[in-house]
């Protein structure tokens, strides 16, 4: 009788550490949720682009142009409900509802604002997030492992997004 209970209570535990050791399914919130700093090279058709993007939290997200020299300084700025250019101390803000909506620094306000519909897809070495906009498809691809994002492509509007340098490290230099 004890060998049966035993072997009842061994199968038990075993069904159990099974059902643990399965995989959480991963979500857009896991992707896209998270504050963080990176370096972004951008391609629109075939101008070129370089420049830091910042997220603090949902509301507060910011694109800072490096290249071209002509640019530099340009900052990008979504913060709460509206949308802003700030160079040389002068900021210009709108609502964001009225801003232009296909620019590369709405397409990045887009993904990682944690608003809308987000389709999450998990394949062997990487995760794709697609958002799906009005006006395009935005797919963001992450490394599996890591969770950072490192390629943004847009189906129409010609746009494609390098993201290197990436740190959890918000804070002003």
């Amino acid at each position: 009788m004890k060998r049966i209970i035993s072997l009842l209570l061994c199968i038990c535990l075993l069904t159990l550490c099974t059902g643990c050791s399965r995989e959480r399914e991963i979500t857009a919130l896991d992707l896209v949720g998270k504050p963080f700093s990176c370096k972004v090279d951008i391609t629109v058709l075939t101008a070129e682009f370089s420049g830091t993007l910042k997220k603090v939290d949902k509301d507060n997200i910011s694109f800072t142009l490096s290249e071209p020299a002509l640019m530099n300084g340009l900052t990008f700025i979504k913060s709460g409900d509206s949308v802003g250019v700030s160079m040389f101390g002068l900021t210009v803000s709108i609502d964001a509802d009225k801003a232009p909506s296909a620019s590369a620094a709405d397409i990045l306000f887009d993904i990682f604002s944690e608003g809308g519909d987000y389709n999450v897809e998990v394949r062997d070495d990487e995760i794709l997030l697609r958002r799906f906009t009005d006006y395009d498809t935005i797919t963001v691809q992450f490394d599996k492992k890591t969770l950072v994002p490192f390629r943004l492509h847009t189906k129409n509007s010609g746009v494609e997004m390098i993201f290197s340098q990436y740190s959890t490290d918000t804070n002003d230099e």
